[in-house]
C-alpha cells in the first residue's frame, strides 16, 4: 500500500497544516501531470497516469482530518476488538447522546419557516461536536495505546457527520417548500 504522506513529502501527523499539505500536493501534481507525458513512451505514461491518480487519492485522504485519522489508524495496523468488547461507559454515553439528538429532530415541526432557527441551532451544536472530536482525535494521536479509543472516536466523527447532513437534507427541503409557496407552486 502507498504511504500518502511520504508520496506527498510530507511528515506522519494528524495535523497538517491545510496549505501546506495543498502546496505539496500541487508541486507533486505538476510534476507527473500526464500531459507533461504526453510525448513519452506509453509504460512513461501509464506510470504518469498512475502516480497523479495516487496524488489525487493521498490528497482527497489526507485533507479531511476523518478520513486522514482513519487512515493513520489502519496504517498502525489496528484491528477493531470484537463487538462485545469496547462496551463501555463512553460508549453508553455517546448512544444517550445520539437518542438527544435524535429526539431534538423529531421535536421540530419540519413543515413551517419556524423550524429553520432550531435546524440552524441544531447544526450549530453538531458542527461543534464535529470540532471538538477533531480536536480529541489530535490529542490522542500519538499516545500508546490510543488505538481503541481513536477508532471509537472516528465512528462517532462518522455518525456525527451523517446526522449533520441528515439536518442540512431537511433544511434544504424545508427552504423549497417555503420558496414555492411563496411564489405561488
Amino acid at each position: 500500500m502507498t504511504d500518502f504522506f511520504a508520496l506527498l513529502q510530507l511528515p506522519v501527523a494528524f495535523d497538517l497544516d491545510p496549505a501546506v499539505l495543498d502546496q505539496h500536493y500541487h508541486a507533486q501534481q505538476q510534476q507527473f501531470h500526464p500531459d507533461r507525458f504526453a510525448t513519452h513512451s506509453v509504460e512513461e505514461q501509464r506510470r504518469s497516469m498512475q502516480r497523479a491518480t495516487q496524488l489525487n487519492e493521498a490528497w482527497q485522504t489526507l485533507r479531511d482530518p476523518l478520513t486522514r485519522a482513519a487512515y493513520l489508524l489502519q496504517q498502525t495496523g489496528y484491528q477493531p476488538a470484537s463487538a462485545q468488547q469496547g462496551r463501555g461507559d463512553q460508549e453508553s454515553a455517546f448512544l444517550m447522546q445520539v437518542m438527544e439528538w435524535r429526539e431534538a429532530l423529531a421535536e421540530i415541526d419540519s413543515t413551517t419557516a419556524a423550524a429553520l432557527p432550531q435546524l440552524a441551532a441544531l447544526r450549530q451544536q453538531m458542527e461543534q461536536e464535529l470540532e471538538q472530536g477533531v480536536a480529541d482525535l489530535s490529542a490522542l494521536f500519538g499516545t500508546v495505546g490510543a488505538e481503541e479509543p481513536m477508532a471509537r472516536l472516528i465512528d462517532q466523527q462518522r455518525y456525527r457527520r451523517r446526522f449533520l447532513a441528515e439536518i442540512d437534507q431537511i433544511e434544504e427541503q424545508l427552504v423549497e417548500r417555503i420558496e414555492l409557496e411563496q411564489h405561488g407552486g
